[in-house]
């Protein structure tokens, strides 16, 4: 199974950026996440190392006035992924951390285009 080319060439081109789970779960227990701007490299799987498709997360969720509910929320979810799938080497597409302004050369427009065309494809592959 291979992620079509309009998602793995939004990832290459920097404009989506995958979560590591494992470092979601560590942030789980810490309580808080931060806005994107403040999250460390680690907590992003390299755009050169995309992941299995198959081990692909996606969220997406309304704003909430406590963004900590919804961590909580996710890493629930997570760990119970996790734990029936096994391993920790899962990538989290959220919404709020992982689209990301693109820098492809080309008119916002069209990469604006491909990274909803990639998101597209993230939300509905199997």
């Amino acid at each position: 199974m291979k992620l079509d080319q309009s998602a793995q060439a939004a990832i290459a081109a920097g404009g989506i950026a995958l979560l590591r789970a494992s470092w979601l779960l560590k942030a789980a227990r810490r309580g808080s996440l931060g806005p994107r701007e403040s999250l460390p490299p680690e907590a992003f799987i390299p755009p050169a190392s995309p992941p299995c498709p198959s081990r692909i997360v996606c969220v997406s969720h309304v704003t909430h006035p406590d963004p900590s509910i919804h961590l909580r929320s996710i890493a629930n979810a997570l760990s119970l992924l996790v734990s029936a799938k096994g391993g920790d080497d899962w990538a989290v597409f959220w919404d709020d951390f992982s689209l990301v302004e693109m820098h492809t050369g080309r008119r916002p427009s069209v990469a604006k285009r491909l990274q909803s065309a990639a998101v597209r494809s993230l939300f509905s592959h199997p």
